[in-house]
C-alpha cells in the first residue's frame, strides 16, 4: 500500500522501521492493552542509509487500521528518537 501510494505522489520509500516482536492480535483488546502490546515492538533500522534520511526529515506512515492509533504512536516514537523531525500517519483502506 506505501509503495503504490508514494509512487502516484512522486514520494520515495524506505524501511526504517523493523519488527523485533512478534504481538498477539489487537482485535479484542482494550486501548491500555493495545498500547502494552505494541509497546517494543519496532526498531529503527540503523543503516546508512535509514540514518541519513532519519536526521531532521518528515516521514509519513501508512497503516491499513486505526483504532486506538496505539501501532503508529509506537512507529513515531521510534523514528522521533532517531532524528525525524516530523512523523505524519495515514491510514488507507482499499477495497
Amino acid at each position: 500500500m506505501a509503495i503504490d501510494l508514494s509512487k502516484r505522489l512522486g514520494f520515495k520509500t524506505f524501511n526504517i522501521l523493523k519488527r523485533i516482536k512478534k504481538t498477539n492480535s489487537q482485535v479484542t483488546l482494550s486501548k491500555k492493552q493495545r498500547k502494552e502490546n505494541i509497546k517494543g515492538v519496532f526498531e529503527f533500522n540503523s543503516n546508512s542509509k535509514s540514518e541519513s534520511y532519519a536526521k531532521g526529515a518528515s516521514a509519513f506512515l501508512v497503516d491499513d487500521v486505526f483504532t486506538t492509533g496505539s501501532t503508529l504512536t509506537e512507529a513515531a516514537r521510534i523514528l522521533k528518537r532517531n532524528g525525524m523531525k516530523s512523523v505524519w500517519a495515514l491510514t488507507l483502506a482499499r477495497d
